[in-house]
């Protein structure tokens, strides 16, 4: 007689979806060490069951592979999820109460960052504005001692606040770089928007903020963001990653938490480096 492998956990009473066109459902499924090791019905599947195997039971409801995400930023996501989400807000002064709340809690100095908001998806108009764009004396007002940079949803433009554009030396004859918009009213004063390259005026006084955080800092702060992408992406079905851009230093960090068992996400990096460094 062979002995045979008894599976680590089973789910049984599931609409399962092999994605074979053969046999496109099934009742139950088998996994070992981490892998599909049968799929069939509840009976035959019942019994690769050992004495210490999990049973799971779908109770009718629908089982499928795990999502792959074709093209996403890992790291990007976990950082997201750590600075303020405005996707949800409704209105503008929603966006300035949310970093108020935040101001509360940060030391004078610390940048305030966060993403997401759509004006024209807003459900009322700011008031004083330009091109839908609001001014940044409210934000500015409640922020004083705190610059702040809020990415528009589409990642193509930012909102700063006073101390942020003091910073970077904006004045009425800061010129627009090349392929970027500073959005002025009509006496020419900076509302807070940059658009395009334009967000690199700001995004260098940031960068060098960041210059000044400590190594074990900003590697508890990756470590951390990551912790929160594996959360959410195994919350949404997300069982792969394919990461559209990285530096070697993520992938060699990567690696190890593969190596320690800690990533629970398989991540596919793609290199996103100057040509001489991957040439290096």
């Amino acid at each position: 007689c062979q002995s045979v492998d008894k599976a680590d956990s089973i789910i049984i009473n599931g609409a399962v979806a092999t994605v074979n066109t053969n046999a496109p459902t099934a009742e139950a499924i088998a996994i070992k060490d981490g892998r599909i090791m049968a799929v069939g019905n509840n009976q035959d599947i019942q019994q690769l069951a050992g004495s210490e195997t999990e049973t799971i039971d779908a109770n009718g409801q629908f089982v499928m592979p795990g999502f792959i995400e074709g093209h996403g930023h890992f790291s990007g996501l976990g950082n997201s999820l750590m600075i303020l989400n405005f996707m949800k807000s409704k209105n503008w002064d929603e966006v300035v109460q949310d970093v108020e709340k935040r101001v509360e809690t940060a030391v004078e100095g610390e940048w305030i960052t966060g993403r997401g908001w759509h004006q024209e998806k807003w459900d009322e108009s700011p008031g004083r504005q330009v091109l839908g764009y609001p001014y940044h004396d409210g934000l500015s007002a409640i922020s004083p001692d705190n610059p702040v940079v809020l990415r528009h949803a589409s990642g193509h433009g930012l909102f700063a606040n006073k101390k942020a554009k003091d910073l970077a030396g904006v004045s009425k004859e800061t010129p627009n770089p090349t392929g970027g918009k500073i959005v002025r009213d009509a006496s020419g004063e900076a509302i807070g928007v940059f658009e395009e390259t334009a967000m690199g005026v700001i995004l260098k006084s940031y960068s060098e903020w960041r210059d000044g955080i400590s190594t074990e800092q900003k590697s508890k702060e990756w470590h951390d963001g990551i912790a929160l992408a594996e959360e959410e992406c195994i919350k949404k079905g997300v069982t792969s990653f394919q990461d559209a851009g990285c530096s070697f230093q993520e992938v060699e960090m990567y690696k190890a938490l593969a190596d320690k068992g800690e990533l629970d996400v398989r991540v596919w990096s793609m290199i996103r480096r100057p040509l001489i460094e991957i040439e290096n």
